[in-house]
């Protein structure tokens, strides 16, 4: 910078010393924003969408735009707990969690109570694999489980959302999972299984197989993916099981 340059700034930092500190203010306060409403989206944050709610207030109060990027950020998660207990002996059985998030809904508030799957990538090839069957009518035969949503068994109701076909329930996926967990870990003992945690990644449609690959991570612990065989597509992405050895 040259000389008189240098020397007009300091004397416009002397005289108006709070000018530069407004400007740094705004900065962590947008950078605020925008981590929460990452943190709240997830997958669904857009940082081009971010940036129009924010360029399209103008000049306002930071309460002000606090609240509309807020009101104008779509999508919330929702989660949920369920405690599974033995109806005989009131013996706790299995904790269940889930997040799911809503695109379209929110604005409502509210709190992230789950704890997000680890970010974990493979290194190197996996250290054991398993590939599990699904059938044409899987999805009708689990429907009769309770879940009734016409997404798996309507063709009209599955294209109308954007897919192909009817997909299997996601619940039904998450069972395949565990089922390979158990198979490869368990020798098909379900009381060696403590806890299996997944994050969905693609619709399975019934059908297809499951190519599930795991990676030891230290004693009883593994990661896991699990991938489409028909159409090489990963359904399950940061898999994480522990057992009993």
């Amino acid at each position: 910078m040259p000389r008189r340059a240098a020397e007009n700034e300091v004397v416009r930092y002397i005289s108006l010393p709070a000018q530069s500190t407004s400007y740094y203010i705004g900065f962590l306060k947008f950078l605020e924003l925008r981590d929460k409403a990452r943190a709240a989206l997830g997958d669904g944050f857009s940082l081009a969408a971010f940036h129009r709610t924010v360029l399209s207030c103008g000049p306002v109060p930071f309460d002000v735009l606090e609240a509309v990027v807020d009101k104008r950020a779509q999508g919330s998660l929702l989660s949920t707990r369920c405690d599974l207990f033995d109806a005989a002996t009131s013996e706790l059985i299995a904790n269940m969690r889930s997040a799911n998030l809503c695109r379209s809904d929110g604005h409502f508030g509210g709190t992230d109570t789950v704890d997000a799957p680890p970010k974990w990538r493979p290194q190197g090839p996996p250290d054991i694999t398993c590939i599990l069957p699904t059938f044409a009518q899987s999805a009708l035969i689990y429907g009769l489980s309770g879940d009734d949503n016409p997404l798996h068994a309507d063709m009209r109701v599955a294209q109308g959302a954007g897919f192909d076909r009817p997909v299997l329930q996601g619940l039904c996926t998450f069972g395949i999972a565990g089922h390979a967990a158990l198979r490869v870990f368990c020798d098909y003992a379900p009381e060696r299984l403590k806890k299996l945690r997944v994050r969905f990644a693609a619709p399975l449609y019934p059908g297809e197989s499951v190519h599930t690959t795991f990676w030891h991570l230290g004693r009883g612990t593994a990661a896991f993916q699990c991938h489409s065989v028909e159409r090489n597509v990963m359904v399950i992405n940061n898999g994480f099981v522990e057992y009993v050895e």
